[in-house]
């Protein structure tokens, strides 16, 4: 079975000045697909010099808000398109892997923590928006990330998955972290990455910058 690694960051959690750290992380990783979330024109521009040389194919959407999105692939990127609802923007790329005739459908977003009543309900009629493209759409492996601003126990996003047949990468939705004064503390993660029955996740990791939670990388297999 034919494998690729996907790693996803949160340019929100992470300060310029540490942009040569994680320029280190994806050298030393190395995976086929790239998400940067929350990317605005200073991280497009950091970017752009440091990995359009290692990435020939990308899509950078950069937004001067937390919802911006850039897309590195070492495999072309065939698709772009996006969802509008309740003024959250969900993107849609297609990536195809050449040499297996197979197409990979990458769908993200970063929602607005859904803390008073109108933004829960924009949450929930942007992630119906969502099931109504996937109910209506052609099959294909597709993979769902972003930082979705619940937790992943959420009734709404269990209920997508299950109508859906999708699965989660992340094994625990709970880390335990240290803070600037050496305390432990639980943290509920809000990053995670779905993906469709075509798919299986092999392994899945967290990345850190100076203790601060900023990402993860998942590696997967194409089942069908």
């Amino acid at each position: 079975l034919y494998s690729f690694g996907t790693a996803v960051f949160n340019l929100e959690k992470i300060e310029l000045k540490d942009q040569d750290d994680v320029i280190r992380e994806v050298l030393k990783r190395n995976p086929e697909i790239l998400i940067f979330s929350s990317l605005n024109p200073v991280w497009t521009e950091v970017l752009s010099e440091k990995l359009s040389n290692s990435y020939n194919n990308y899509r950078l959407l950069e937004r001067i808000d937390k919802f911006g999105l850039g897309l590195y692939s070492r495999y072309p990127i065939e698709k772009n398109s996006e969802i509008i609802s309740e003024r959250k923007r969900i993107y849609i790329q297609e990536i195809k892997i050449p040499f297996l005739r197979k197409r990979i459908r990458l769908i993200s977003s970063n929602f607005t923590a859904p803390n008073n009543k109108k933004l829960l309900n924009d949450f929930y009629l942007s992630i119906q928006s969502l099931e109504n493209y996937l109910s209506t759409t052609e099959k294909i492996p597709t993979m769902i990330t972003g930082n979705f601003g619940v937790a992943q126990w959420n009734n709404r996003l269990s209920t997508l998955r299950k109508n859906q047949n999708y699965f989660d990468s992340r094994r625990s939705f709970v880390s335990i972290l240290r803070n600037d004064v050496g305390l432990l503390y639980l943290h509920i993660n809000k990053n995670n990455l779905i993906y469709s029955e075509e798919l299986e996740c092999s392994s899945f990791d967290d990345i850190y910058i100076n203790n601060e939670l900023v990402g993860f990388i998942a590696n997967y297999q194409l089942t069908r």
